[in-house]
C-alpha cells in the first residue's frame, strides 16, 4: 500500500473525542499540576490536555493537613501543587523526610536541549506522513497539538516562576526553622524541616502569576488550541488519528510515570531533599525524632496525634525512643578483639593484632549502620587537624545516621553535626559519662570515647585522626 493510499484506508473509525477528554486526565493533572521539570517529556504531546486549559492543576486538593510542630499552627489545606508533587512521589508510610532548600538550579542546557529534540522527534512522523498523503484536517490538527504544547510551557513558566518570586520575596530565607508534620488523604505522613516563612509563603500559598490577564489569555487560547484538536482529529484520516493517538499516549504514558523528572526541583530555586527513611517505621518512631519539647508535645495531644495520657504503653514506648539509657551501650573491655572492615562490618581480629578503628552500633531500634570511607577518594575533601605544631590527615570518614559512634584510645575523633537543628548529646569515656550537651548545626566536636545520640536519627559526620606519643599534653582544637 503506497502512502498516497492511506488517505483513503479506513477500516473501522476511532472515537477521537472520547481520547482526548477521557483518558490520562489523571495522569496529566498530577505530572503537570506538581510542576515538576522532566528532560524527557517537557515537550511530548499528552492527552487530556482540557485539564490544563480549565486550570485544574491548580485546584486544591482536600484531605491534607500541615501541623507546625515549632509554632503550635494547624493548617488544614497545602498549595494544591504540592498536593500532586506528594501525590507523585514514592513516600514511605511515615518515615520520609522533606528538607526545604532554596539553593535550587533550574535545568541544565543539554537536557533542555534533550527534551526539546525528543519533543521535535515525536512530532516528525506525525508531520510528515500528514503531509505526504496531503490530508489538511491532520494538518490543522498538528498545529492544534503544537499550540497545545507550547501554552502549556508557558502556563507551567507562569506558575514556577510565582514561586521562585515568592522565594525572592522573603528578607531572610534562611531565618527560623521549624518542624512541620503533614498528612496526607490516604494515611501516610511525612516529615518537613525548612524555614518558616518558605513554608508559609510556598507550601501554604497557592502560586500565581503576577500577569493575570496574560494567564487568562494563555488559558483561552489553550481552550482554542484544544477544540480544533477534537474536531480536526475526528475529521482526520485514519492513519492521522492513529499516529497522533499514539504519540499521545506515549507522553502520557512518560509523563504519568515521571520519566526524566527532575524531583528535587521547582522551579529555579526551590529544593526538595528527600530522605525516604526506614519504611518499617511507626508513628511513634517519626515523632521521635522531633526532640519534642513540653510545649510541643502539649501540641501534638490537642491535636490527637498523640493518645491520651491513659495510654500507658504507648508513652513509655514513646519515652524509649526518645532516650537511650547506659544499657543501649555494652561495655566492650576488649575492642581489640574487633576490627571494622572497610566495608562497615564488624569480624573478630586474630589474637596480638593491633586494634582497628572501631565504631559502635547502638542496639536502638530503626538505626541505620553506614559504610566506612578509607579509600583516599573519599577522604580529599575531610579537613587535616592540627595537633600541636603538626597538622593530621583523617584515618577514616564516615557519614553516620542514627547510631553512636566510638573513637578508641590512641584516637582523636571530629564529628559536625549535619541536623538542622540542635540535638542532646553525652560523651562517654571510659567509665566515665559526660553531663548533657547540646549540640548545635554545623558545629565542630572533638572527643575520645563514645558519642552517645540522645534523639534518634542523629545525623554527623565523624572524621578520625590517629594520635602519637608524642602528642601527649599537646593542645589539641
Amino acid at each position: 500500500m503506497g502512502i498516497q493510499n492511506l488517505a483513503d484506508w479506513a477500516p473501522f473509525q476511532i472515537d477521537a473525542l472520547g481520547l482526548v477528554t477521557i483518558f490520562g486526565a489523571g495522569e496529566v493533572n498530577r505530572s503537570i499540576g506538581n510542576l515538576v521539570q522532566s528532560w524527557v517529556t517537557e515537550y511530548l504531546p499528552v492527552l487530556g490536555t482540557h485539564i490544563i486549559a480549565s486550570n485544574d492543576i491548580v485546584a486544591p486538593i482536600p484531605g491534607f493537613v500541615l501541623y507546625n510542630i515549632t509554632d503550635g499552627i494547624v493548617a488544614t489545606d497545602i498549595t494544591p501543587w504540592f498536593a500532586r508533587w506528594l501525590q507523585s512521589y514514592p513516600l514511605t508510610y511515615t518515615a520520609t523526610t522533606i528538607t526545604l532548600r532554596v539553593d535550587g538550579k533550574p535545568m541544565p542546557y543539554i537536557q533542555h536541549s534533550i527534551s526539546l529534540v525528543l519533543g521535535v522527534l515525536t512530532f516528525a512522523p506525525l508531520v510528515i506522513f500528514t503531509i505526504i498523503m496531503g490530508d489538511g484536517w491532520g494538518i490543522a490538527d498538528f498545529i492544534a497539538i503544537l499550540i497545545t504544547v507550547a501554552v502549556r510551557q508557558l502556563l507551567l513558566c507562569e506558575l514556577r516562576s510565582s514561586i521562585d518570586r515568592a522565594i525572592d520575596n522573603l528578607e531572610d530565607a534562611h531565618d527560623g526553622n521549624v518542624k512541620v508534620f503533614l498528612t496526607l488523604p490516604d494515611g501516610r505522613a511525612v516529615t518537613i524541616l525548612g524555614p518558616r516563612m518558605v513554608v508559609v509563603n510556598v507550601l501554604l500559598t497557592d502560586p500565581h502569576s503576577s500577569r493575570p490577564r496574560f494567564y487568562l489569555a494563555l488559558r483561552l487560547l489553550a481552550w482554542l488550541a484544544f477544540g480544533a484538536h477534537a474536531i480536526s482529529l475526528g475529521m482526520s484520516t485514519l492513519f492521522h488519528q492513529i499516529l497522533a493517538v499514539i504519540a499521545l499516549l506515549l507522553g502520557t504514558f512518560l509523563a504519568g510515570s515521571h520519566v526524566g523528572d527532575r524531583n528535587a526541583f521547582i522551579g529555579q530555586r526551590l529544593r526538595l531533599d528527600v530522605d525516604l527513611g526506614d519504611p518499617t517505621w511507626t508513628r511513634s518512631s517519626a515523632y521521635a525524632r522531633f526532640n519534642l519539647t513540653e510545649a510541643e508535645e502539649q501540641s501534638m495531644s490537642k491535636w490527637n496525634l498523640f493518645p491520651q495520657r491513659s495510654n500507658t504503653f504507648w508513652l513509655e514506648n514513646k519515652k524509649l525512643l526518645n532516650s537511650i539509657s547506659t544499657t543501649a551501650i555494652k561495655d566492650i573491655e576488649n575492642f581489640q578483639d574487633m576490627q571494622l572492615y572497610n566495608e562497615g562490618i564488624f569480624m573478630p581480629e586474630p589474637a596480638g593484632k593491633k586494634p582497628g578503628l572501631l565504631t559502635y552500633n547502638s542496639p536502638r531500634p530503626c538505626m541505620e549502620m553506614h559504610k566506612v570511607l578509607e579509600d583516599q577518594t573519599s577522604l580529599a575533601n575531610v579537613t587535616d587537624v592540627t595537633i600541636g605544631p603538626r597538622a593530621r590527615k583523617p584515618q577514616a570518614f564516615q557519614l553516620s545516621v542514627g547510631h553512636d559512634a566510638w573513637v578508641p584510645e590512641g584516637y582523636l575523633g571530629r564529628a559536625i553535626l549535619l541536623s538542622q537543628f540542635e540535638a542532646r548529646i553525652q560523651i562517654r569515656n571510659g567509665d566515665a559519662l559526660s553531663e548533657e550537651h547540646i549540640w548545635k548545626p554545623d558545629q565542630e566536636l572533638y572527643y575520645n570515647g563514645a558519642l552517645l545520640a540522645l534523639v534518634p536519627h542523629l545525623k554527623f559526620s565523624l572524621a578520625i585522626y590517629k594520635l602519637t606519643p608524642h602528642d601527649a599534653g599537646r593542645p589539641v582544637p
